[in-house]
């Protein structure tokens, strides 16, 4: 009996030993924050802040303090913070949350606010210059999160330099405040500070209205604005094609719209009856 004891002691012990055996790193602690830091780098062009170096591309490059979100699923697990200046950085912050083995975050950077736009490149950088990366979690030592790979970003957004001319005055530029662009049923309002014919003009790349994955195709982009003469301008563009993530320039050579007011009276209470009149995607009223 003493000997089975002592054998079933010693099988005991050797279990626990086993167990005590597996890397304790290997096992996140149950409590954040947890740290995480990854090397980043671009894909195109227009990854972070903005600058046209007026040979047709936009210059980029990250700037130390830029913050990026990270998410699991629709969770939003913490931020990290660009830690140099460049055209890479490394992305290093803290998580509240563990992610699993094998889980997919994404890394997004700015939220894409594309109705405050004042057509200047340095606006866009600062509040719509929106650009995502995934990384794929190879595991949690302790309260370290591990990647397999860098995070590559992508613009998710379009950037288009429109430079305006009046087609009824020898196309001399022509300065205009406000500026809309519209892709089918919606619009884009860009108010200059002051009366302008150039503008840039950041497109999200949902702005699709056929409902591609990459491109912004549509049947028509129409360009309406009010000139500094006080007269409405327009112009149609059909089949455009935008892709998220390039830099185009248009030459838009604009006419003087052939509605410039519309007046409406005795129609009573009949709402319903009002026409609805459109200039170049906004109605003529919203447009003036």
């Amino acid at each position: 009996m003493k000997i089975n004891r002592y054998l079933g002691m010693a099988v005991l012990l050797a279990v626990l030993a086993g167990c005590m055996a597996e890397p304790a790193e290997l096992v996140p602690e149950t409590t954040g924050p947890y740290t995480l830091t990854i090397p980043a780098t671009k894909m195109n062009e227009m990854t972070k802040a903005l600058s046209d170096a007026g040979n047709g591309t936009l210059w980029s490059r990250w700037t130390a303090g830029d913050v990026v979100s990270v998410y699991s699923g629709e969770n939003l697990l913490g931020t990290l913070t660009a830690q140099s200046s460049g055209e890479s950085t490394t992305l290093s912050g803290e998580l509240s949350y563990p992610p699993q083995a094998d889980d997919e975050l994404l890394l997004s950077c700015r939220t894409g606010d594309y109705g405050q736009q004042d057509g200047l490149l340095s606006t866009i950088a600062a509040t719509c210059d929106y650009c995502t990366a995934t990384v794929r979690v190879s595991g949690v030592s302790g309260k370290t999160v591990r990647v397999e790979n860098p995070a590559v970003f992508t613009s998710q957004q379009s950037i288009v330099k429109f430079t305006l001319t009046n087609k009824s005055d020898s196309d001399n530029p022509l300065p205009v405040k406000p500026f809309y662009v519209g892709l089918g049923n919606q619009t884009l309002v860009v108010t200059p500070a002051a009366a302008t014919n150039v503008l840039y003009v950041a497109i999200p790349e949902h702005f699709n209205t056929t409902g591609g994955d990459d491109a912004h195709t549509g049947k028509n982009i129409s360009l309406t604005a009010k000139g500094s003469d006080n007269k409405n301008y327009t112009l149609t563009r059909n089949d455009a094609l935008l892709e998220k993530g390039k830099f185009y320039q248009v030459n838009a050579s604009m006419n003087k719209a052939k509605i410039q007011s519309v007046t409406i009276t005795n129609l009573g209470t009949a709402a319903s009856l009002v026409p609805t009149y459109v200039l170049g995607g906004k109605k003529v009223e919203e447009a003036r």
